[in-house]
């Protein structure tokens, strides 16, 4: 079933946001220190990828590292698709809500 506001199919359970729910603005502000902190920890983990050097003597374990480093960092890839999608979706509820409220 799409979604009535954003007219797309999620691939992430969206909040269903009412009236005894959390503000829409709130969890459009929640969601936006998500992903802030997430693209810190991106930057932080980019800063952090494994050096040859670090691993001398320990044959292929340059390699693993770096292996390994690449599917955290595509794990951060994804955590931040799926928080765009949910900070869509509250975007979407929060225009429709404003343009209902919009005299023509």
């Amino acid at each position: 079933m799409n979604c009535p506001f954003c007219e797309v199919e999620h691939a992430v359970t969206v909040p269903q946001i009412n009236l005894n729910g959390t503000h829409p603005q709130d969890l459009r502000e929640e969601v936006l220190r998500a992903l802030e902190a997430v693209r810190d920890a991106e930057k932080a983990l980019l800063d952090a990828c494994p050096n040859g050097r670090d691993y001398q003597g320990l044959s292929g374990a340059a390699a693993i590292a770096l292996s390994q480093h690449s599917h955290r960092l595509d794990a951060i890839e994804r955590i931040k698709r799926e928080l765009d999608e949910i900070l869509g979706h509250i975007q979407a509820v929060i225009d429709h809500r404003e343009a209902q409220r919009t005299p023509a």
